[in-house]
């Protein structure tokens, strides 16, 4: 009996919240709409020892532009990964890139503010290889959960 008054005052608390703060009521799945923005679109990669070729010309010097292969949000960087600035397209927002794949934001990057996108693309040379490929593009991604 305890658990169902219990659980009777938490459902009237969430409908007053809800009507008390309009965002509440606009955050469901269903409610979000897909949306189509221009990005500025780069890659990344992570950098491994004993490569045959490096970005900056060192190990060193491409781990600090690329970081070590840990995303922001403690997860390993993955191809179905890419960076953002989180003030604009927050931790697990879902893009799809055109030319690409879609990717879901799960790190930040320096250099990485406004309305840009990096792509993570691999490791070792191979990663670096598709990153060069890719350079910086200016997109119509659509954004599908944000």
């Amino acid at each position: 009996m305890i658990f169902i008054v219990a659980a009777a005052f938490s459902f009237f608390l969430f409908a007053a919240a809800k009507d008390s703060f309009p965002g509440l009521r606009n955050n469901t799945p269903k409610a979000m709409a897909k949306k189509t923005v221009k990005l500025t679109v780069t890659a990344y990669y992570k950098p491994l020892p004993n490569q045959k070729k490096y970005a900056t010309g060192s190990y060193r010097g491409d781990l600090r532009l690329n970081g070590s292969g840990r995303t922001f949000s403690g997860k390993e960087a993955s191809e179905d990964f890419a960076a953002a600035d989180i003030t604009i397209l927050p931790i697990g927002t879902v893009i799809k890139v055109p030319g690409h794949k879609v990717v879901q934001v799960e790190d930040t990057g320096g250099d990485i503010k406004g309305e840009k996108l990096d792509i993570f693309m691999g490791s070792g040379d191979e990663g670096l290889k598709k990153a060069l490929e890719w350079g910086k593009k200016k997109l119509a991604v659509e954004i599908l959960l944000k």
